[in-house]
């Protein structure tokens, strides 16, 4: 009984210190092996996916963990909008005022692979071509993104 608890513990002090930090970073697509990245262009617009333009402050996001929990994270950019994404399957993601909060889930440690869950709704955030959607989980390359730090 004691190793299982001294595993459970092990378990969790491994997954604090692989998780998401506050910081800055840029959000890949996995399914370019991060080539492709998260960008807003037009200020409180659509967000889309694009070749990286180093340091595009529209490129650059802040990840600011909210006080629930060290996973949960707001996200905006440079310009200042946040992603927000909506509540409804297929709704496509844009750069808002609201400030919608999102679990950062590592699945992959060595590629710094991470799913994004929106928290309000539970739905996944998805590439659907070059834009931005929430979906259902399916396991997809398109639900992962590679997060990679700015600094």
């Amino acid at each position: 009984m004691k190793t299982f608890f001294a595993l459970g513990a092990l378990a969790a002090l491994c997954q604090s210190a692989l998780s998401l930090k506050e910081g800055t970073y840029t959000i890949g697509s996995e399914i370019t092996q991060g080539h492709e990245i998260l960008g807003e262009t037009e200020g409180q617009g659509p967000l889309s996916f694009s070749p990286e333009r180093g340091n595009h402050p529209g490129q650059t996001w802040f990840f600011t963990p909210t006080q629930n929990s060290q996973r949960d994270f707001l996200i905006h950019n440079t310009f200042g909008g946040y992603i927000n994404c909506g509540d409804q399957e297929g709704d496509e993601c844009v750069a808002g005022d609201n400030k919608e909060v999102y679990t950062a889930e590592l699945v992959n440690p060595k590629s710094k692979s991470y799913e994004l869950v929106a928290k309000k709704s539970g739905f996944f955030l998805r590439t659907n071509g070059d834009s931005l959607q929430i979906a259902g989980f399916d396991q997809s390359p398109e639900e992962r993104f590679i997060l990679t730090p700015t600094q």
